[in-house]
């Protein structure tokens, strides 16, 4: 009985020992001084400025996303977080949601000001 104690104890204050969950160990996603140049450039070009959807002057929708002028005005009539939510329409990329850490990048980028550096 007492080993049971004490095995018991020792679970107690080994699990007891730590505040943080799953969830913030997990969380590696860095939402903190997010630029243009420093994130969302390799986002926006590797996801939605690609040959056939949002580059040129030809680009779908009338959208050229090739630039940081051309994203920022995006950003600032809140199209862009509303396409990659899927709030105001078809969620954008098409062939599929970005991941939830992209969205919380590009959602702390936008209501940053969208910083270009």
């Amino acid at each position: 009985m007492r080993k049971f104690y004490l095995l018991g104890s020792l679970a107690l204050i080994f699990t007891a020992c730590s505040s943080e969950n799953v969830e913030d160990l997990s969380d590696d996603c860095k939402t903190r001084e997010i630029t243009y140049q420093s994130e969302m450039e390799s986002l926006i070009s590797s996801n939605c400025a690609t040959a056939g959807c949002h580059v040129g002057p030809n680009g779908i929708g009338g959208l050229d996303l090739s630039t940081y002028n051309d994203v920022k005005q995006i950003a600032a009539s809140g199209q862009l977080l509303g396409r990659v939510t899927g709030s105001n329409g078809n969620i954008m990329p098409p062939s599929g949601q970005l991941g939830q850490c992209d969205i919380k990048k590009i959602t702390a980028w936008v209501q940053d000001g969208a910083p270009n550096n």
